[in-house]
């Protein structure tokens, strides 16, 4: 018996999707909040939500299109991310996008406005060994640990030779 073998192939990104983001300068004019927060946190990942563009005061519209988007480099305050996942399939001109970030911190740090919330009983971080008390009680908050971005730039979303811009000036950023 002759077997057929079709594979088939699911098409993600027809082009690689790109990204960058760019960093408020640590010694910049936002020095007071972002002075040492590149030591402390950074972007593990970013998500790219499409949707349909259709209606912008429908508060709930279904993601058509979802691309994870992991660091390929840091230098010079900026990152470099390549992206994969699944694109929406209608017209380009009517998607419209959502960018989540997924920051995380290098060192302990749980100081802040968390630190009301977190229950031993429920999270047991001290107890598994995830969180250092005698650590965490020798530091104290610094303002300035903080990162702000300034600029994210999408490459070839809605299809190749495509850039979209996002600037924010101010030192609050994204």
């Amino acid at each position: 018996m002759h077997g057929l073998i079709l594979l088939l192939a699911v098409i993600t990104t027809s082009a690689l999707v790109t990204m960058k983001i760019e960093m408020h300068d640590p010694n910049g004019a936002c020095k007071k909040y972002v002075e040492k927060g590149l030591d402390y946190l950074e972007i593990k990942y970013a998500r790219i939500l499409m949707f349909e563009n259709a209606d912008k005061k429908q508060l709930s519209r279904p993601i058509i299109g979802n691309l994870v988007c992991n660091p390929d480099k840091f230098k010079d305050n900026i990152y470099h991310f390549k992206c994969d996942g699944i694109m929406a399939r209608i017209p380009k001109n009517t998607i419209g996008h959502s960018i989540s970030l997924a920051v995380a911190p290098k060192k302990q740090m749980m100081l802040g406005p968390i630190d009301y919330r977190y229950q031993e009983e429920s999270m047991k971080l001290v107890e598994n060994g995830f969180l250092d008390v005698d650590a965490l009680n020798s530091q104290s908050f610094q303002p300035n640990q903080h990162i702000s971005v300034k600029n994210i730039t999408i490459y070839d979303l809605k299809g190749p030779g495509w850039i979209l811009d996002h600037d924010f000036d101010s030192c609050q950023g994204f």
